[in-house]
């Protein structure tokens, strides 16, 4: 659980912390490869602004700069609901010690620590 607690760097230190258990690592490695995308993706979100800035001069309507605005902030929304859901999710199947796969990064962390199990429960 504490894997996701403080995002990616939490899953980073628990990775290299944590101990020998699969259990463990797969949440670690899952919440590193989780936050780590939403901080790129984050990222590019927050330079999308200054791009739509500079080539405004463009657009010959304040109706389409509107429309962008408000399409940036709507995604940017989206996107932190997103996260505080996987947030939330990791942070339960952890607790419940269950392998869980969050679209897009669980297969890879699944792969990694040498498991095949699908929603496994570990006793």
């Amino acid at each position: 659980m504490l894997s996701y607690l403080g995002g990616w760097l939490s899953g980073l230190l628990v990775l290299l912390f944590g101990g020998r258990s699969r259990l463990v690592r797969f949440h670690a490695l899952q919440s590193l490869f989780f936050f780590g995308l939403v901080m790129i993706i984050d990222i590019f979100m927050l330079m999308v602004p200054d791009y739509v800035n500079r080539f405004s001069y463009w657009w010959a309507s304040y109706d389409l700069e509107v429309f962008a605005t408000l399409s940036w902030l709507l995604l940017l929304g989206t996107l932190q609901v997103v996260t505080i859901t996987g947030w939330l999710i990791g942070m339960i199947q952890a607790a419940r010690r269950r392998f869980h796969l969050m679209p897009l990064v669980g297969r890879l962390a699944l792969a990694l620590v040498g498991g095949k199990t699908y929603h496994a429960r570990l006793k």
